[in-house]
């Protein structure tokens, strides 16, 4: 799913994208190229990070 929402954001000429990750997966998401961007912040009472990956060609 990853992958595909990458790819997608390239097809659309996007050049990077961002999720915004729980505390427990933000390993998950460095380990996949996303970078932590600020400070956490809190999502429904769970901290959460704003993680962005550069997607240009």
């Amino acid at each position: 799913m990853m992958r595909y929402c990458e790819d997608l954001a390239r097809e659309h000429q996007k050049s990077s994208i961002y999720c915004h990750a729980r505390d427990t997966a933000v390993n998950f998401y460095l380990n996949n190229g996303y970078v932590g961007e600020g400070d956490y912040f809190d999502e429904d009472g769970i901290p959460h990070w704003k993680m962005t990956k550069l997607v240009s060609p």
